[in-house]
């Protein structure tokens, strides 16, 4: 199977696996009201984005801690989530993830699902985020503050031996979704591919 196929294939599943977590939710759902949109949400664009601003010295072992935060999160219940990061595999090596500071419903960071072996191997770190307590954990504006609870979570990254001074390393996000209950039908899922949700990415540059 073909780099661009795997990535395919694992982007179809995720979006299998968040489509029916979607689903079994929305009957069992505590606060599954009407989404009532706000002046706000309406003036406010939403923006995932990428941030370093750390000096990177060639040779260095040190962690790269990047933030993936969120600009604004609008009215409704987010159960669940995916994003996908592309990266340099040839100079950068995927660590993991580390907790954000965006809360749930239930006031606690949510912990994402991903896979350190498979994300090296294609150069693209796919993580997904599901609530499976029946909407106690998902997303919701009160657990979100900008400046203060906006980190969604931390990407981990080391430099291999190959990166060098002058390298511009490019990381991008291909792909995001934070799903609401009945996204489908009131258009209320945040999405970059449908541009509801924009993505501002980063490039690292290595003295």
């Amino acid at each position: 199977m073909s780099k661009q196929n795997k990535i395919i294939g694992i982007a179809v599943i995720l979006t299998l696996i968040v489509a029916g977590v979607v689903y079994g939710i929305s009957s069992n759902l505590k606060h599954n009201e009407p989404v009532k949109t706000t002046q706000e949400d309406k003036n406010q664009d939403v923006i995932l984005s990428l941030s370093y601003d750390k000096e990177i010295s060639e040779g260095s072992q040190e962690e790269i801690v990047i933030p993936v935060k969120l600009s604004y999160l609008p009215s409704g219940v987010f159960p669940s989530a995916s994003m996908s990061v592309e990266f340099d595999k040839d100079k950068l090596e995927f660590i993991g993830v580390k907790k954000g500071t965006m809360q749930d419903y239930s006031k606690t960071v949510p912990e994402w699902t991903f896979d350190v072996d498979a994300s090296n191997k294609s150069g693209v770190v796919n993580a997904i985020y599901i609530d499976k307590s029946g909407a106690k954990n998902s997303y919701y504006k009160s657990g979100f503050e900008k400046g203060k609870k906006d980190v969604v979570l931390n990407l981990v990254f080391k430099l291999k031996e190959e990166a060098k001074s002058g390298d511009m390393l490019n990381l991008n996000i291909s792909d995001a979704v934070f799903a609401t209950v009945n996204g489908d039908t009131d258009n209320s899922n945040l999405s970059t591919a449908k541009n509801t949700m924009k993505n501002k990415n980063l490039i690292l540059e290595v003295r």
